[in-house]
């Protein structure tokens, strides 16, 4: 859309769209044409190099600006150029002004509802002397659509010579009519009937979730557990830090119950400590348990473990006549402490490093743990070191007692031992080792 001031009101030659209805082909950019358009552009073409598709510019006998800008208004309180746009409905203020005698010409934009700008948008100093005939002028609007129907308003102008023309009333000024047709009221109560309908199923539906997931990780708590409800882990937390009980994190059953693998925050074990953990014969790591722990592998079937309880809380003499192991049993199967002590008792302690480690170990410290291991697997618990004592002895803070023979079980050689190593002879016996004592504690 433009303001125009051109000579005549015949423009039966001028073409529509990006001419304006002012110009066609063959008479756009002619010095005869004698016509000023101020022109608020919603559409970029290229062919008269408009700087964008939302500008306001001036244009003398042609469609091609001598000055443009995108379409925006200067704020005092911002103090600062503040866009606008042409194409979104809202109504504009546009004030064209010039000075004979400065030869300026003032182009200014703002919102309906802000007073005019003390800095206008465009400013162009021209002798509009030569554009202007002697005869009479025509001052109006011309407007035009390009690919798409649009409307084009004028809700009030005001229009003067030699002088400042009359303000605007705003109040006064007709609205714009609708842009949209009217949406029939029993659209609206259907939308607002449905829209609740949903929302109420939603709700419903949220309710029941919530209270059956509730109901499911439910706890039932007699009295006597209520005073140790502290120290429980609650149903959902092992639930989920169990997969739902999968049997793919079962690790193994005892005579506590089942025992899961934790995967991201319980310790369903609840007693993992050095003396649970088991190793197989690939000396992998195994969580055992107390009772007849039973462990399970992925992909196979359960088995029995060959040791019931733990090392460490079994005096050895159950470990060494146990049912597990069968005293009738072939030379191949032998007890670990009784073949230690035979070794040490030849003087060969040191042939029971495992043979993988080669040379890499201190032959001082491998001894000295050996001997503490026979120390710790004395017959008579009263003279196994406490753990403080062993602490001291792996420090060096402590020199290792030195110990003696009194018993031997089946299966030793008693005509093997050196009398350097401070072991009295005695005769064998069918018995389980009757003692290791050492010389102090």
């Amino acid at each position: 859309m433009a303001f125009v001031i051109a000579p005549s009101r015949d423009f039966s030659g001028a073409l529509p769209g990006n001419y304006l209805g002012l110009f066609n082909m063959t008479s756009n950019g002619k010095q005869s044409n004698h016509v000023i358009a101020i022109k608020l552009d919603c559409f970029q073409n290229k062919e008269f190099d408009d700087i964008d598709d939302n500008h306001v510019g001036i244009d003398i006998n042609d469609l091609k600006s001598i000055e443009s800008a995108p379409a925006s208004y200067f704020s005092d309180k911002e103090n600062q150029y503040v866009n606008l746009s042409l194409g979104n409905g809202h109504p504009l203020q546009l004030w064209v002004e010039y000075s004979g005698t400065a030869r300026q010409l003032n182009v200014t934009l703002a919102p309906i509802k802000v007073t005019k700008p003390r800095i206008p948008l465009l400013s162009l100093e021209i002798d509009l002397s030569q554009i202007i005939l002697d005869h009479p002028m025509f001052v109006g609007f011309s407007t035009a659509t390009y690919t798409l129907p649009t409307s084009h308003y004028i809700l009030g102008w005001s229009f003067k010579m030699n002088g400042e023309a009359r303000e605007l009333t705003l109040s006064q000024l007709p609205r714009l009519p609708r842009t949209h047709k009217r949406v029939p009221r029993l659209f609206i109560v259907l939308f607002a009937v449905i829209g609740a309908t949903l929302v109420f199923i939603s709700i419903f539906f949220n309710i029941q979730f919530i209270v059956k997931r509730k109901n499911k990780f439910a706890e039932m708590l007699e009295d006597w557990k209520r005073d140790y409800r502290p120290y429980r882990f609650k149903y959902k937390d092992l639930y989920f830090a169990t997969k739902g009980f999968n049997n793919k994190e079962l690790l193994g059953t005892g005579g506590f119950g089942r025992v899961y693998k934790e995967w991201e925050q319980v310790v369903v074990h609840r007693d993992i400590k050095s003396s649970n953990v088991l190793l197989d014969r690939e000396l992998n790591g195994k969580l055992g348990d107390f009772g007849h722990a039973r462990l399970y592998d992925h992909g196979t079937n359960p088995q029995t473990t060959h040791v019931v309880g733990t090392l460490g809380y079994l005096a050895p003499e159950l470990c060494r006549t146990g049912k597990a192991i069968e005293p009738e049993a072939s030379e191949d199967c032998k007890v670990l402490v009784n073949w230690v002590i035979s070794c040490w008792s030849r003087g060969k302690i040191l042939d029971t490093v495992d043979q993988k480690l080669g040379k890499n170990y201190d032959l001082e410290e491998m001894e000295l743990v050996l001997r503490l291991g026979l120390l710790c697997s004395h017959s008579i618990p009263t003279e196994r070191p406490h753990m403080r004592q062993v602490m001291h002895y792996l420090k060096g803070e402590v020199s290792l007692p030195k110990l003696r023979l009194l018993g031997l079980q089946t299966g030793i050689d008693d005509t093997n031992f050196l009398p350097s190593t401070g072991w009295s002879t005695m005769t064998r016996s069918s018995s389980v080792a009757e003692s290791i004592l050492s010389e102090g504690r």
